[in-house]
């Protein structure tokens, strides 16, 4: 490997090797280690055909791993990337394919934020990069709708995103304070965890990080306002640029206008617009038109594209005319309205009074959506279905919807925030509104169903993907059914298929609270009361709450056996077992988990029978003698070999998980750790901060079995980090008896005390790690306690006992300088 930078695919896409980042129009991608050393690996040797084994010996120095590791990181890479980045040579290895070239120097600007959408903002980019150098913590772009806010801010982190981290928060679909904050984690990547709330996680994620977060479309959300002061202050490196159409009130805060543009920059983005339309403004008449156009249109840039659409049909002279005799005749908008916000809601108002009924009518139905829609979703709320496309066809001509890109191949449109708010002002007008909005729910509901059993099966990976792009409508919707309409007909069946994208999406807190809400609605159907239960337990179990995931759980067996529904009581039971794990009564889960089995068997369901097996297997392994041990690896290698028939990762590297903690725990270290790091590829790969942070325990403790302090330290201290950044203590009170038991054999007793304390100290904390054996832990107390005199122990679990988690995760590296290490 070796440091550098390229530029890739036109500029989009960038490696900084020296950092270790990809950035992908200017925004950090979620890359795991492994991922980017592949990457790294593949564009260095871009001249040729690199093989799988030198791939593996790049990647995985010194290391026996299986192949399909290396196939892990390269399909993270190709969905980043797309298929056509990296080709499979058949019988040879994989080749980058891609031109790229070693810049070392300032990178090409992301395409996506450069070129036209920008002229005449070079000053003010400027600017707004001298007041972020000048160490300014909250700088505020404020301006009418249509000036341009978001591009300006999207470009300055493009160009900032070369030398700090960068993350960008789209907040026009956020409808409340909850939302403002589950947005933040979704683009942080940062997951839910025990009982600590999603902003105090936010918030210490991002405290020890220095980095630009950008936060855009605040001025719907007026409580935001506190919850961005709180993180400046919260975040001491931490620089938050917000856009807005009005102020933020928060003290220190600096304030940035972005103007119209100038009349020479709005008469040259209208000419550009004008070509690429297929009218090129050649003759003397055209071009004289142009200025008395963006005068009228006060030099806005969303209004001159809308306007610039029209000239498919219009000649510039006949704009300029229409426009100086239709817009004063607008009526309907808020008359208190800066001028600018006056004129650009005539233009809106305008072109829409210029379209087809057919497509008027589809304008306005389009804005129930949040954050996008595809194609089935449009036809979902419009009345007319076969002719759906053709309505996106002209509003897409006219600027009015915008295309976005593919997800799992399906294109996907939506409406900039100002023409979305004009269309639901029309959806109003109608008297329709209510209507669109029961059809949009409807519309969720299907898909949230459709997605379900493919969620719960091996065929996961692309229904969360479309579930994750939907997730702005799926809030809105359960919005809509459960708070505004009380329907439990709509809103309970939504948010119970909505309990495992919840799970796997890490937002445990959030389902709860939507499942809480609909459990709440009279009149549901018994069904869907028994799927919410099971669901919420589900969700209380990862939440660190086990005492109501028991409750749930049995509410919700209980109602399955009386509807005598075999699938709804197979996962009930599922559910329903794994708060006994967490608690360590094995033998109850296996119980539970031996009757679900024998439904799923009963079902033929695949991914059911191998789940079971699998978390059978690994509560067996926890149970004592080794028959049970023995057991517990047999079912946990026919898990394995079960997901994997079923091309189902997740399964399969949950097994390996526990195929390895048996394997440590046997003193088979070698076989330990390729199958403890083939769970932490995978985990990588996915973003899944949960699993990283045990699976880097897991090795940690594999080394320091092997007697490998110096490697065990810093895998040890990343996977602290990440346990602290996401709120779970009682994993960091596991973590803090394994280092007490490697700093007591570094000599270091004040020190393991002071870990073992700590320990005690947050002992029934929820853990979501395996269980140790506390017998060596107790022991290791008791000979401290011999070791020190009275005094030195007192002072040392004292300091231990009362120290926070952040102190508790430092004492890793205290103990690494300690040990000269």
């Amino acid at each position: 490997m070796h440091s550098g930078a390229w530029t890739f695919d036109g500029g989009r896409a960038r490696i900084d090797v020296a950092s270790r980042l990809l950035l992908l129009d200017g925004q950090p991608a979620r890359l795991g280690g492994r991922a980017f050393d592949v990457l790294d690996a593949l564009v260095e040797r871009r001249e040729r055909i690199v093989t799988k084994g030198e791939l593996l010996d790049l990647v995985w120095p010194g290391l026996v791993v299986e192949e399909n590791n290396l196939q892990v990181q390269v399909m993270t890479l190709r969905r980043l990337l797309g298929n056509a980045a990296i080709a499979t040579v058949s019988g040879r290895g994989y080749r980058w394919t891609l031109p790229a070239h070693d810049d070392g120097a300032a990178p090409k600007l992301p395409t996506a934020t450069a070129g036209n959408a920008l002229l005449g903002r070079a000053e003010l980019l400027a600017q707004a990069a001298a007041v972020l150098d000048a160490g300014q913590r909250l700088l505020t772009l404020t301006g009418p709708g249509g000036s341009g806010k978001t591009r300006v801010a999207q470009r300055l982190a493009a160009l900032r995103g070369e030398r700090q981290a960068c993350w960008l928060v789209m907040l026009a679909p956020a409808r409340d304070i909850a939302q403002f904050w589950a947005a933040l984690a979704t683009a942080l990547g940062v997951q839910e965890a025990g009982a600590t709330s999603l902003p105090d996680l936010v918030r210490a994620w991002l405290a020890p990080r220095a980095a630009l977060l950008v936060l855009d479309n605040l001025e719907h959300l007026p409580e935001a306002s506190a919850a961005v002061a709180g993180l400046r202050d919260a975040c001491p490196q931490l620089q938050l640029l917000a856009t807005s159409r009005s102020l933020l009130h928060v003290a220190d805060e600096q304030v940035l206008r972005v103007p119209p543009l100038a009349a020479a920059d709005a008469a040259e983005l209208f000419t550009r617009r004008a070509a690429e339309v297929g009218r090129p403004l050649d003759s003397a008449p055209d071009r004289a038109a142009v200025p008395s156009i963006c005068a009228r249109l006060d030099g806005l840039p969303l209004a001159i594209e809308l306007a610039a659409s029209r000239l498919r049909v219009l000649s510039p002279a006949a704009l300029a005319e229409r426009l100086l005799q239709r817009l004063p005749l607008l009526k309907g908008g808020p008359t208190d309205a800066p001028k600018r916000q006056q004129t650009l809601r005539d233009t809106i108002a305008w072109s829409h009074d210029l379209l087809p009924a057919p497509a008027q009518a589809l304008y306005r139905r389009l804005g129930v959506f949040v954050g996008g829609w595809s194609l089935d979703a449009a036809e979902a709320v419009d009345d007319e279905p076969a002719s759906t496309l053709d309505g996106l066809e002209t509003l897409l001509e006219h600027n009015l919807v915008q295309r976005l890109d593919d997800v799992e191949g399906a294109p996907r449109y939506a409406m900039l925030e100002t023409i979305r708010e004009f269309a639901l002002e029309q959806l109003e007008a109608s008297g329709e509104a209510a209507a669109r909005r029961d059809r949009h729910a409807a519309h969720c509901l299907r898909l949230a169903r459709t997605a379900e059993p493919q969620i719960t099966g091996a065929g996961r990976g692309p229904w969360l993907n479309r579930l994750r792009a939907d997730l702005s409508n799926l809030r809105a919707a359960l919005a809509w059914t459960v708070r505004e309409r009380h329907d439990p007909a709509l809103g309970l069946p939504l948010a119970a298929a909505m309990a495992w994208p919840w799970y796997f999406f890490g937002l445990y807190q959030e389902g709860r609270r939507w499942l809480a809400e609909a459990l709440a609605l009279d009149g549901a159907h018994p069904r869907d009361t028994a799927a919410a239960l099971s669901g919420a337990a589900r969700l209380a179990t990862y939440g660190g709450d086990l005492a109501s995931a028991e409750t749930l759980a049995a509410d919700s067996v209980a109602r399955w056996r009386a509807l005598d529904e075999p699938r709804g009581l197979a996962f009930a039971l599922f559910n329903q077992a794994i708060p006994f794990a967490m608690r360590g009564d094995f033998a109850n889960c296996r119980r539970i988990l031996d009757e679900a089995r024998a439904l799923f068997e009963r079902l033929a369901d695949p991914w059911g029978i191998a789940v079971t097996i699998a978390y059978i297997g690994a509560s067996l392994g926890m149970l004592p003698g080794s028959e049970n041990v023995e057991a517990g690896r047999l079912m946990l290698a026919e898990g394995r070999a079960r997901f994997r028939a079923l091309d189902d990762d997740w399964g399969a590297t949950f097994c390996a998980y526990y195929l390895g903690l048996q394997a440590m725990r046997g003193g088979r270290f070698d076989e330990a750790w390729a199958l403890t790091a083939e769970t932490l590829t995978y985990s990588r790969s996915i973003g899944d901060h949960y699993r990283i942070a045990r699976n880097l325990h897991q090795l940690a403790e594999i080394d320091l079995l092997r007697g490998r302090l110096a490697d065990a330290l810093p895998l040890l201290a990343e996977s602290v980090a990440l346990n602290f950044e996401h709120g779970r203590p009682g994993d960091i009170a596991l973590q803090m008896r394994l280092l007490a038991g490697a700093a007591e054999g570094a000599g270091r007793g004040d020190l393991a005390v002071r870990c073992a304390a700590y320990a005690d100290a947050n002992a029934q904390a929820v853990t979501t790690m395996p269980p140790d054996d506390r017998a060596p832990h107790l022991q290791r107390v008791e000979r401290l306690r011999a070791r020190l005199d009275a005094e030195r122990w007192a002072t040392a679990w004292a300091a231990g006992a009362t120290m926070n988690a952040a102190a508790a995760a430092a004492l890793i590296g205290e103990l690494g300088a300690a040990s000269g290490r």
